[in-house]
């Protein structure tokens, strides 16, 4: 595993705490053998449990991360299911931005939930609220279609533009954004 810097306030405690999650459902997802269904979710799931083992974080702030994970990796995956494009896509902007480490691990996450969610039924896109922790990436307010550009994970402000709490991911090959956090 990855060390990580160590976090300078609560909001990078949380980023810190998703990519090393994220790291673990990797290592946990390689020694699951049923690959059906939502098996990164049961990987997650025990990445979880270990934060709280550890006392990194507490029961409530690691199910909180793990669904936020959840999401981003369903949300990823169902991604470069419909479209094909690379995963830098999905993150809304340049890779130089964020760690060749980040996007690694999202590959394999993703590469591993999108043969799973091929079995599932689609479902709508998922949106995103005012303090999700969420993965790098261009978030689109849906009251007033300001952009919010968020460069490593973290926490999602409200729109700086309308202070709107719900947003949905650019996964548009532009990039660029007009409020970055």
């Amino acid at each position: 595993m990855k060390d990580l810097e160590p976090p300078h306030d609560m909001v990078d405690a949380i980023g810190v705490a998703y990519e090393r999650m994220l790291e673990r459902a990797i290592e946990n997802s390689h020694k699951i053998s049923d690959r059906s269904g939502h098996f990164m979710h049961d990987a997650v799931d025990k990445a979880h449990e270990r934060a709280v083992e550890l006392n990194e974080l507490t029961k409530d702030e690691s199910e909180r991360v793990a669904e936020y994970l959840k999401r981003d990796v369903e949300d990823a995956a169902r991604y470069l299911q419909d479209t094909g494009d690379d995963l830098k896509h999905w993150l809304g902007f340049e890779r130089e931005v964020f760690s060749d480490h980040i996007l690694s691990l999202f590959a394999q996450a993703a590469d591993q939930t999108t043969l799973a969610l091929k079995e599932l039924s689609n479902k709508a896109r998922s949106n995103y609220e005012t303090d999700d922790v969420v993965a790098p990436g261009i978030f689109v307010c849906s009251e007033c279609g300001h952009r919010t550009q968020i460069k490593k994970a973290g926490v999602l402000p409200p729109c700086s533009e309308c202070m709107g709490t719900i947003f949905t991911r650019d996964t548009s090959a532009e990039g660029g954004s007009e409020s970055q956090s």
